[in-house]
């Protein structure tokens, strides 16, 4: 089966962390020896942000309850590469005043 895409628009307040995945080894001295623990280090995760109209929310949360937190899936921060990425295992959902919404979660870049 073909992975699925996010499609909606996040917020300009969502915001990227850069991950290097490094195993450290400490030795007397200060001295230390580094080395990546994966073929592909640098690993991004995202704080993402999306406000609207409750019909739009209710259709994002259907998708990531269809993921189940399991599976992965792809999504284009605006204006960089397409990533690959599951979401956490949780989302917050705020309402705002009237039928408007805010839905909060962390996409986490994965290799597969």
């Amino acid at each position: 089966m073909s992975k699925q895409t996010f499609k909606w628009r996040v917020t300009s307040e969502s915001a990227a962390e850069h991950n290097f995945d490094v195993r450290t080894v400490q030795f007397g001295g200060g001295y230390e020896q580094r080395q990546p623990k994966l073929l592909r280090p640098k690993l991004q995760s995202w704080d993402v942000k999306i406000v609207g109209l409750r019909a739009e929310i209710d259709e994002i949360k259907a998708f990531l309850d269809a993921r189940r937190g399991v599976e992965s899936f792809y999504w284009q921060p605006q204006g960089r590469e397409r990533l690959l990425v599951a979401v956490s295992d949780k989302y917050t959902e705020t309402p705002l005043g009237g039928k408007v919404y805010s839905l909060a979660f962390k996409f986490r870049e994965v290799l597969a």
